[in-house]
């Protein structure tokens, strides 16, 4: 079974992270957003997310009220076993009125956690 905090965690890093032993989750489901902080057995933090999309309302085809997501972004960090962390970044939103526009997953490794 995977775990909460191991989605988009590339396979070849599962061995060198610190895996979280506590998960604190704050949401708020009017906002559209939701945090995650990890702790270690030492009560360090070791993994972060955060997710989050701004809506507005539009109008739908048959002239119905509708809400659609103009912006969305989900990150996510991991400490490494060597203080390092590996950053996920996903985000997109809204070209036109009649596309979707993502940006591609990226992934990276910081000397330390750039998401608090």
């Amino acid at each position: 079974m995977e775990h909460e905090w191991m989605k988009s965690l590339p396979a070849e890093y599962a061995v060198e992270i610190v895996p979280p032993v506590k998960l604190e989750t704050f949401a708020d489901p009017s906002a559209c957003s939701e945090k995650s902080h990890g702790y270690d057995s030492a009560n360090e933090r070791c993994f972060y997310q955060h997710a989050y999309a701004v809506t507005t309302e539009r109008f739908n085809d048959d002239d119905d009220f509708t809400e659609v997501v103009t912006y969305f972004e989900k990150a996510r960090a991991w400490r490494l076993k060597d203080g390092r962390w590996l950053t996920y970044l996903f985000r997109g939103g809204e070209e036109g009125d009649c596309r979707e526009r993502a940006a591609p997953a990226s992934y990276a490794v910081k000397l330390s956690n750039p998401f608090r």
